[in-house]
């Protein structure tokens, strides 16, 4: 009875909700007025937490009546606000990290409740989800109890470490809330617009310099709109002249905008479309695949010159020095048998720097202003910018074994997908998805953390980028497991998951 009462008010409560933003966008804009923050000192510093209160709560209830509109409105949002609220470190609480644990909670209410035939996620992804999570925990408790002497902790570590250990959890959350829903081609389009979306505006904000508005800065740079982008313009045979013209011009407007914000030198901006490109064509064709990268081969051949400046310019601000800095972090997990089983738990390399009795290989060589010279170098803890060995630092080997058999589920569950997903644009979806996989892996060891984000490096903010690589990961593997209905006629689920 519930249930059906809850559903008659779907529409209404959409209506409602609709409103709702309406007035909420109209404060915004008053409080960013520089006549009403004189008022009182009323800022939006100041009522940012309220306002993410009632974002919340609006999400819970939206989440009770419709979860798959839960997650579109969470999609269309996530990038943007950040709440004054400290880590320990230097970035803040995003609103997304509090919204996606809330909606979860409404999908496992309404699971004991039986409104629900299937508990949250899958059990391809559970499995190896649930063990890594043991081995993280494991490894936070072990190091806790056999703490080394040697290393001389902040006094927030637990702080740090627990939010360290919360953007692990967070990142699972997504892929699985996303993973458990059955979409429709409708919603699913919305998701991905939304995604692109955010990509422009965060090439916008770049620009413009919007980046200085404090909690409601968008997330930047975001790659994976247009990694979405580039699938359809590529797999989707069905897209109209009209939209593939406009594709390409929303795509060339955002690379353009990612030179003239971050320049050519922040590969984190660019690396990624370059890395999906490949993969894109490979499911399009193996010939049109190869004759492009022999092609960009010589492109580069070519352009030796810029390439021998993009290599001076990563030299001169320490980059090049990165894999020298991998090794050290290895060198620190490896120095005992369950340190290398199990890491040295979340965040502790970072402290570990300072160990007296570690010797350095990378420091010798930090001569520059990247990372400070003379005396102050012996201060120099970097983060690796490097997400697997962030990974294997943290969980040892059993946790980076347990996270790879974890992608390669992922990546299993989506190839899949892109051979039984109706032709054109869930096809298409498919293949982007999967190919931003593969792009946020390789610049996840290229550039920096873009999987999951280290609380020293790009920080909680990341997640605002992070998190819609993995809700759109939890879409392919929602496409693989239902598939996805159109025009209303859902097809049979995927019978492997039972």
């Amino acid at each position: 009875m519930l249930g059906n009462w809850l559903s008659t008010r779907s529409a209404s409560l959409s209506s409602i909700l609709v409103a709702l933003v309406v007035v909420l966008v109209s404060a915004v804009i008053g409080l960013r007025s520089p006549q009403f923050s004189d008022v009182g000192g009323i800022t939006m510093q100041s009522v940012a937490p309220l306002l993410a209160g009632f974002g919340i709560l609006s999400a819970f209830g939206l989440a009770v009546v419709n979860l798959r509109l839960a997650l579109v409105l969470l999609i269309a949002t996530a990038g943007l606000v950040e709440i004054p609220l400290g880590t320990g470190t230097q970035t803040n609480i995003t609103t997304v990290m509090l919204v996606l644990p809330t909606i979860a909670l409404a999908w496992i209410l309404q699971w004991l409740i039986g409104r629900r035939t299937a508990p949250l996620g899958d059990a391809r992804l559970n499995r190896p989800i649930g063990l890594f999570l043991l081995i993280l925990g494991g490894s936070w408790a072990a190091n806790l109890v056999l703490i080394d002497v040697r290393v001389l902790l902040p006094g927030n570590a637990l702080l740090v470490q627990g939010t360290q250990v919360a953007l692990y959890l967070l990142t699972f959350v997504a892929l699985l809330l996303t993973a458990s829903v059955k979409w429709t081609e409708r919603s699913l389009r919305v998701c991905v617009a939304a995604t692109i979306g955010m990509s422009m505006l965060a090439v916008v904000a770049g620009n413009l310099g919007f980046v200085s508005m404090g909690p409601l800065a968008p997330a930047t740079p975001m790659s994976i709109g247009a990694v979405l982008l580039l699938g359809q313009l590529i797999l989707n045979t069905r897209l109209s002249d009209g939209a593939r013209l406009l594709g390409w011009l929303l795509l060339a407007a955002w690379g353009a905008g990612t030179f003239l914000t971050f320049r050519y030198t922040y590969a984190g901006g660019w690396l990624p479309v370059l890395v999906a490109l490949p993969v894109l064509l490979w499911l399009r064709s193996r010939r049109l695949a190869v004759f492009a990268t022999l092609a960009g081969a010589i492109f580069v051949w070519f352009n030796r010159a810029r390439v021998d400046d993009f290599l001076a310019f990563k030299d001169s601000v320490g980059s090049l020095l990165r894999p020298y800095i991998w090794l050290d972090v290895v060198r620190m997990t490896v120095d005992s048998v369950w340190h290398v089983l199990l890491g040295l738990g979340p965040v502790t390399y970072k402290w570990n720097w300072f160990n007296p009795d570690f010797v350095s290989l990378s420091r010798p060589l930090t001569g520059n202003s990247y990372v400070g010279t003379g005396d102050a170098s012996v201060y120099y803890a970097p983060p690796s910018h490097n997400f697997f060995a962030d990974l294997f630092a943290q969980t040892g080997l059993l946790g980076t074994l347990v996270f790879v058999w974890l992608l390669i589920v992922i990546v299993v569950v989506g190839w899949r997908a892109t051979q039984s997903a109706p032709a054109g644009f869930a096809r298409a979806h498919a293949g982007g998805a999967l190919a931003s996989l593969f792009a946020m892996a390789v610049v996840s060891v290229a550039s920096a953390e873009w999987l999951v984000p280290f609380v020293y490096n790009l920080g909680t903010a990341g997640f605002r980028q992070s998190v819609y690589t993995w809700l759109m990961l939890g879409t392919l593997v929602s496409l693989g497991r239902f598939g996805v209905s159109i025009d209303g006629v859902q097809p049979a689920p995927d019978q492997t998951d039972a």
